[in-house]
């Protein structure tokens, strides 16, 4: 593979991965611990933080991304715009559950 073809796949995982990031950080804007399970605050903290290690990874751990890398980036990312309930807040099956005990 030559060393453009590497550039311009690392510069797709990039966009790719900085699209996740954004709707990581979407959905971090809407979220509060007294709205949000802990499990959802949870999952998103590791897709945004994965997303960029993943986004960077040529400069921060010397990889190159391969092309099914930004495949399955982009999977996730259309994954994430299915989920496009969270733009009117916290969606009900990411709603913390109140525990309320007997009075």
């Amino acid at each position: 593979m030559t060393t453009e073809s590497q550039m311009l796949i690392a510069l797709a995982n990039l966009a790719a991965c900085t699209g996740v990031g954004w709707a990581c950080i979407t959905r971090f804007a809407v979220m509060a611990a007294s709205t949000t399970a802990i499990s959802w605050r949870l999952r998103y903290a590791a897709l945004f933080t994965s997303a960029t290690a993943s986004g960077w990874s040529p400069i921060l751990f010397g990889l190159w991304p391969t092309v099914l890398q930004v495949v399955i980036t982009l999977v996730f990312l259309s994954i994430i715009g299915l989920g496009a309930a969270w733009a009117d807040g916290v969606p009900t099956y990411a709603r913390r559950r109140i525990s309320r005990s007997p009075a």
